[in-house]
């Protein structure tokens, strides 16, 4: 039995590769729960605390409302939609141009059998110009059009800006959730290795079997597997975020800023007036229908523009005759001088114009539709995230009201239980890592949360800073 006895702590070392030392002496029960009630302490130091207050929160939506104007101010993809609008103003400038003039020089009327410029009295050498002019007010039609196209474009700008913010803001609150979640973790760690000395003394006094240690420390490293991941995920979106805020953010310290919370002032302030229904006079000012609108009225040119085709296309020529021969009567033959206008007259309209301007009209009805179509899209959008973010919520009460609550009670009860020796460590330390889990859980909703807000901040343009305004900002790199 001796012998049983002092080969427990050389087996304990064999299965947990620790050094085995022979006689050791294990910690008694005062000098565990001496260690017991520092980690408690510093258990409970480490938890988030449930809300943040207003001044945090301020300060988080400072944060986020920064990242949003850097992000937007480098982003790229905003000056070339300029340039690209830009562009399209000068080709339709371009476009309203009348054709260059055409010069005419040679020679007329020339004898074949000699070649000669002054043997017969109607050759003459000729100088003309001429100029087309376009079907009724085509060119202006074509520049109103590629003005309205560029209109468009810059619809584009200001889609893309929230988009941007929508991104950043959401990248961000998932690195804020993070970041809560790393500090959950270690803390749940720190428990169970607790948990894991603990019972290594009570296996060293035989109280315990090896399953229960190695069950421990099995729980100890799945919690680092999660640990490192979450440092993965961390690195990831940081790696996101640079594709708007440059690499050297990568090395800065903004990202230790993350929230998972942020101010939502005025969102909420349209929320308070929203339910589930038709919401069109909330986004009727949307970039996505701003272009649904400027789509109809290109529409609208394009049909003005094939109307221009029932109209009559004018050209004129004038040209200047210098004539080599001699007159019988008058010595130098004179010189001629010759003008033209032509026209083409559309008489046959049926197959051609008359078809034209009804696939216009057909297309306009199209893009009518496309616009309906648009508005039953987000309305059905917002109608969706409305509906999230109100089970969210209902969620995140129960949590606060209820879960949390519970869990506090719980925890305290063990930790009474624990003190008056009617309960064990080891469930001391699970109602702890409960505790925990719920709370991360907790956090996990709040972060839904602000991300779905982000996701209605995008269809309201009801960010943090006016988005929409950022983008008229037409710095270039």
């Amino acid at each position: 039995m001796k012998k049983t006895v002092l080969m427990v702590p050389m087996i304990m070392g064999i299965v947990l590769g620790m050094p085995a030392v022979s006689g050791a002496n294990p910690l008694s029960t005062q000098e565990n729960r001496t260690s017991v009630a520092t980690v408690g302490s510093t258990a409970k130091g480490s938890v988030t605390s449930n809300s943040l207050t207003e001044k945090a929160l301020t300060e988080n939506s400072t944060q986020l409302s920064n990242l949003i104007r850097r992000a937007i101010g480098e982003d790229y993809q905003r000056i070339s939609l300029y340039h690209q609008a830009d562009a399209q103003r000068e080709m339709g400038i371009a476009s309203a141009t009348y054709m260059d003039p055409k010069l005419r020089f040679g020679a007329a009327n020339v004898p074949v059998d000699s070649w000669s410029l002054t043997d017969d009295s109607m050759t003459n050498l000729t100088l003309g110009v001429s100029q087309q002019f376009p079907r009724g007010d085509t060119l202006q039609l074509q520049k109103e059009k590629a003005f309205q196209q560029a209109d468009v474009t810059e619809d584009n700008v200001q889609l893309r800006g929230l988009a941007v913010a929508q991104s950043v803001s959401r990248l961000w609150l998932q690195l804020g959730y993070l970041k809560e979640a790393h500090s959950n973790l270690s803390t749940r760690i720190e428990l169970q290795r607790q948990l894991v000395r603990q019972l290594e003394t009570n296996y060293a006094l035989g109280k315990k079997s090896v399953q229960d240690v190695l069950s421990v420390e099995l729980a100890v490293s799945t919690l680092e597997e999660k640990l490192d991941l979450n440092w993965q995920q961390q690195q990831q979106i940081q790696a996101q975020l640079s594709e708007w805020l440059g690499a050297d953010w990568l090395t800065s310290n903004s990202a230790n800023a993350a929230s998972n919370q942020v101010q939502w002032q005025s969102l909420d302030g349209l929320l308070s007036q929203m339910t589930v229904g038709d919401h069109y006079p909330q986004f009727k000012q949307h970039p996505l229908l701003h272009q649904a609108d400027k789509r109809i009225a290109i529409k609208q040119t394009d049909i003005a523009l094939q109307e221009q085709n029932y109209k009559p296309q004018w050209g004129i020529e004038v040209a200047y005759g210098d004539r080599r021969a001699s007159s019988m009567t008058t010595g130098k033959a004179p010189d001629v001088a010759s003008a033209f206008i032509t026209l083409d007259i559309p008489l046959f309209t049926s197959n051609k114009q008359d078809r034209s301007v009804n696939a216009a009209k057909y297309e306009l009805g199209s893009a009518r539709l496309d616009r309906d179509l648009l508005i039953q899209k987000m309305n059905a959008q917002v109608n969706g995230l409305l509906s999230d973010l109100n089970g969210l919520q209902q969620r995140t009460l129960r949590y606060c009201d209820h879960l949390l609550p519970q869990s506090q009670a719980h925890l305290a009860a063990v930790k009474r239980a624990y003190d008056s020796n009617t309960a064990s460590f080891a469930e001391w330390v699970a109602a702890n890592v409960n505790s925990l889990a719920l709370q991360l859980d907790y956090q996990q909703l709040v972060t839904q949360t602000n991300q779905t807000k982000a996701d209605l901040a995008y269809w309201l343009n009801a960010f943090p800073v006016d988005v929409i305004e950022l983008t008229h900002q037409r710095s270039s790199f």
